[in-house]
Order: C-alpha cells, then sequence, then structure tokens
C-alpha cells in the first residue's frame, strides 16, 4: 500500500500539506510519482529533510521502491538520486538551505518536504523555520510557475509553524480542503480504510488500536491536540496587560477576574510588549532579561501553573507554551 497523490494534485496547488496514518505511505508513494515523472517527462526533484543528519542512511532511498521498475537501475548518494547513471533528484537539509541561493534547479518540478511536523516534546523546529522553505521554494522556483511542493507528516499536531506562516486552520478530521492565500493552498487529513483494516490485524494493531498513540499511528488522530483550555472569545471584562514576543509571534495577554486570556490581539501603544530574544526586538517592544523582573510576569507564571491560562486556539496554545518553555517553565 502507498499514498496516491492523484487526488490532492488535481487541485493544481502550488503548496500542498499531506497528514496521513503513521506509515501510511506517503514517501512510498512521493517515490514513484518522482520516478515517474522523470521516466515520462525528464523532470526532477528535490527531497527536503530538517537536518544533515537525516540524509546519513540516504544511499538507501530507492531500495524499497526498484523492484518496481527492473528495467531501470537506481542510485543515491549524499547529495544526488540517479536513475540509470542521469541525474535525477537532490537531497537538500533545510537547515543548510541558504548555501543554495545561487544553485539553478531548471528542470526541478517537484519538492517534497518529509516530516515537516515534528513532536516537540522530543525535538527542535529551526529558528523561522517556514522562512527557510520559502526561501528554498523561491529557489528553485525563480521566475516559473511550474514548481509543486508537498509536505508530508503524520498527525502530529496542527499547532506547527507552518500552518501558522501561511494563516490555515485545519479544522475537519478527514479529506481535503482548500485555501486561498493569494495562491491556492491545499491540507489533506488522510485515514486510509485499507491501511486501518490491515493495520488493526496485525499483533502490534491489535495490541494498540484503543491507546492515544495506536490512535494516532493508526486512525491518524492528532497526536498531541486536545481542546483543553481553549475558549473561542475572550472575556468581555479582560484587560489589556503585556504581550510576549518569540521568533517574530507576539501573544497578547489579557486579565479577566482572577485568569488570563491569550490571544494575537495586542495593545500597539502599550509599553509592556516584551521581546524574549535580540532577534525579536524592535523600536515598540523591549527585551526582558529577567522574566521575573515584572510582577505581573511573575502572577501569570503562576496562574499557568494553577490552570488559569486560556487561549483562543491551538496555534495560540502552543506559543504560549514555547514562551514558558522559553523562560524556564518545563
Amino acid at each position: 500500500m502507498y499514498y496516491d497523490y492523484n487526488n490532492v494534485l488535481s487541485r493544481n496547488a502550488m503548496l500542498n500539506f499531506i497528514l496521513t496514518n503513521r506509515g501510511g505511505g506517503k514517501t512510498y508513494g512521493f517515490k514513484k510519482k518522482a520516478i515517474n515523472n522523470y521516466l515520462k517527462k525528464g523532470e526532477q526533484f528535490i527531497y527536503v529533510r530538517r537536518y544533515k543528519t537525516e540524509f546519513d542512511d540516504i544511499t538507501t532511498f530507492f531500495d524499497d521502491i526498484s523492484h518496481e521498475y527492473p528495467e531501470h537501475t537506481f542510485k543515491a548518494s549524499k547529495k544526488h538520486a540517479y536513475i540509470d547513471d542521469k541525474l535525477v533528484g537532490f537531497f537538500v537539509p533545510l537547515s543548510t538551505a541558504n548555501n543554495k541561493k545561487s544553485t539553478a534547479y531548471p528542470y526541478v518540478k517537484l519538492l517534497c518536504f518529509d516530516e515537516f511536523i515534528i513532536d516537540k516534546k522530543n525535538q527542535r523546529y529551526l529558528p523561522n523555520e517556514p522562512i527557510l522553505l520559502d526561501g528554498l521554494i523561491e529557489t528553485v522556483v525563480r521566475q516559473r510557475n511550474d514548481l509543486t511542493v508537498i509536505c508530508l507528516a503524520n498527525n502530529v499536531t496542527i499547532a506547527n509553524p507552518y500552518f501558522q506562516h501561511w494563516d490555515i486552520y485545519p479544522d475537519f478530521e478527514n479529506g481535503i480542503k482548500t485555501y486561498n492565500r493569494g495562491e491556492r493552498i491545499c491540507v489533506e487529513l488522510n485515514a486510509d480504510a485499507e491501511f486501518i483494516e490491515a493495520k488493526i490485524k496485525t499483533r502490534w494493531g491489535k495490541l494498540n488500536q484503543h491507546t492515544k498513540y495506536g490512535q494516532h499511528a493508526i486512525y491518524n488522530k492528532s497526536l498531541s491536540d486536545d481542546d483543553s483550555f481553549i475558549m473561542n472569545d475572550k472575556p468581555s471584562n479582560s484587560k489589556f496587560v503585556f504581550s510576549f514576543i518569540l521568533n517574530d509571534n507576539e501573544v497578547g495577554i489579557w486579565l479577566f477576574d482572577d485568569m488570563f486570556y491569550c490571544d494575537k490581539k495586542i495593545i500597539n501603544t502599550s509599553k509592556f510588549r516584551y521581546a524574549l530574544q535580540m532577534g525579536d526586538l524592535s523600536p515598540n517592544n523591549r527585551m526582558i532579561e529577567k522574566i521575573n523582573s515584572s510582577s505581573m510576569i511573575y502572577v501569570f507564571k503562576n496562574a499557568f501553573k494553577n490552570g488559569r491560562v486560556f487561549y483562543k486556539n491551538k496555534y495560540i496554545k502552543s506559543n504560549v507554551y514555547d514562551i514558558l518553555k522559553y523562560v524556564g517553565i518545563r
């Protein structure tokens, strides 16, 4: 079994985000798409991962699919992919993508970023990561309009920097949704029935189909998302007290009764807008060196520890969690 890209790509979007069951065959399906594009049209591809170390075993890239094409030979090196000794693909770590700005890719028509969502309990995103991807896309496409970008992941969380960067909020459980951001963007949450049926027949599937991780791996349920402390509407008696800025994301902190509400709304003229790192400093805010130097921030931290902080949505909740980790709350 492998994921079939024809449905989502028929929407003709430049940018496509695909979240499937773990082991749902999306990387295999991409390889099949890339190979067929080359054999039929001579088109090349770029395969992107976050870090250089993720390409340590890339020489085995074609090992699981080469049997489908017995009349051809396949080879992968640290940086390039070959079919019949002809260059067909490029392996690019996103962390070093800025080094590719002067590189030309005139025959690349398909770009895949694999595992674009991470579990932040165990990994970290690169600083301003969506901008790095944007820069790589611009390097490849230049003035062309014939590049298709596919971003693949397991359904860990919709509260990730990519959806936030393009202001998209998938509020559905299965299927394809299209967003218009000047150019069409497609997001697919795919829980393949055939895959689920096969998975729950395995010994592992029988053991884990009712566990939280099993729900994620088998049924494509989000691993990290939940609706706890989500409050869609800000209470009418809320008063703005301060804001945090981290990685260019600013979150407004509002006080109501003895609780706090967090959303994107801020008071631009407030003198209590705090940057947490040098890259976020601007004439409109100030750097805060000691997080406990503000009595209100100290009160906010204690409110969080006691379950009295609420959020507009899961994006804001994720941003606040990042901020609190930054200031030492784990």
